[in-house]
């Protein structure tokens, strides 16, 4: 939709529009940066010396504080790729934000693509709540496998940030239902008419 065409609508659909339109520059803006420092922050767990980061960098996992470079490359590497899955599901959430607003720029609201927009951004929440939840004991073991066995690390925690990803994956879910029974007796209201 054109600006021009955004400014023939009611006012209340153009606030839509306007605030649709910058959230989606934003998240853009956002997945851009994300992207320069994941790919920084995935490159530095391999080659500890890299210069953005200096190979003096700790990774705090639990109550574990490790220097990169003093850990196992076969250590690094996990971290790399448990840092790749958990940057990846951080990203489908994000970019499952940026297509719920260009369906909101579009005034697409009950729509099919924006009933699964919402359903997607609730499986993308609960998805990296789960992800979360699951990381803290693997990560802090992980970050001991160079310890001896007896002093290996196991912690299991659960903070604010995932339990409040779940309530909003369940509530985007939730939402995404509602809205599609809402479509479809709308649809039918429109037949019977």
């Amino acid at each position: 939709m054109t600006e021009h065409g955004a400014d023939s609508r009611p006012k209340r659909l153009r606030y839509i529009y306007y605030c649709a339109t910058v959230m989606k520059w934003v998240m853009n803006l956002f997945v851009a940066v994300f992207l320069v420092l994941a790919v920084n922050i995935a490159v530095s767990f391999l080659v500890p010396g890299y210069v953005p980061f200096g190979g003096e960098e700790t990774i705090t996992v639990g109550s574990t504080d490790r220097v990169i470079a003093d850990l196992q490359f076969n250590q690094r590497a996990a971290f790399t790729v448990w840092f790749v899955v958990s940057a990846s599901l951080q990203l489908g959430l994000i970019l499952s934000l940026r297509r719920l607003f260009c369906q909101f720029q579009k005034s697409e609201f009950f729509v099919q693509r924006t009933l699964q927009a919402v359903i997607a951004l609730g499986v993308w929440f609960i998805s990296v709540a789960v992800f979360e939840i699951a990381s803290d004991p693997l990560t802090t073991l992980l970050a001991s496998l160079d310890y001896p066995q007896e002093q290996w690390v196991l912690d299991i925690a659960l903070d604010g940030t995932e339990v409040i990803f779940m309530i909003l994956g369940a509530f985007m879910l939730l939402f995404g239902w509602i809205l599609r029974e809402a479509a479809v007796l709308a649809e039918e209201n429109r037949q019977i008419i």
